[in-house]
């Protein structure tokens, strides 16, 4: 079970962003006290409401915005990550060398995982989030890979920690 605490849920906000934060919640009360005298407050504390969700889900939006952006694909040859038509990265099936995945605390939120794709000089790496659109139909082709780790796989999506599990590795000649 994981243990949420309030350091670890304030880390992706600035000092900035707290203090608008806070005065925010601090003229959403004062809204919400006045509106016993005024009714129209009503519509002031919906708008100070609204302005803090919206500063809470900031930093969680972006991310998810950027995940979006990039796609997984793969055919006989390469595995790439793309955005838009663009190829951000590749590395052909030949010069793969090991899968690793590496966990974080991120989840249920954030990436809580992400792999790593490296060849054997560690010239070309690949790094895709698990939450990637595309990987989940990669991730049934790995499983296919001679000597792939299920059981390093299962390790790594059942951890809460950070973590690096490699699940492949090319079989030495």
């Amino acid at each position: 079970m994981r243990s949420y605490s309030w350091e670890r849920c304030l880390k992706p906000f600035s000092q900035d962003d707290l203090r608008l934060i806070g005065a925010g919640v601090v003229l959403v009360v004062v809204c919400l006290v006045g509106a016993s005298q005024s009714p129209a407050l009503i519509w002031g504390a919906l708008l100070f409401g609204v302005s803090v969700v919206s500063l809470l889900l900031r930093p969680y939006l972006d991310r998810w915005r950027l995940a979006r952006r990039l796609r997984v694909e793969y055919d006989a040859d390469t595995i790439r990550t793309c955005s838009r038509e663009v190829v951000v990265a590749a590395i052909r099936w030949d010069e793969l060398d090991e899968i690793t995945v590496f966990t974080s605390e991120a989840g249920p939120i954030g990436d809580d995982s992400v792999w790593l794709f490296a060849s054997p000089s560690r010239s070309k790496i690949i790094l895709i989030a698990g939450t990637c659109p595309g990987f989940p139909a990669l991730l049934e082709v790995l499983q296919q890979l001679a000597d792939f780790d299920n059981v390093a796989l299962l390790e790594a999506m059942g951890s809460t920690t950070p973590g690096r599990f490699v699940v492949w590795r090319r079989p030495r000649v």
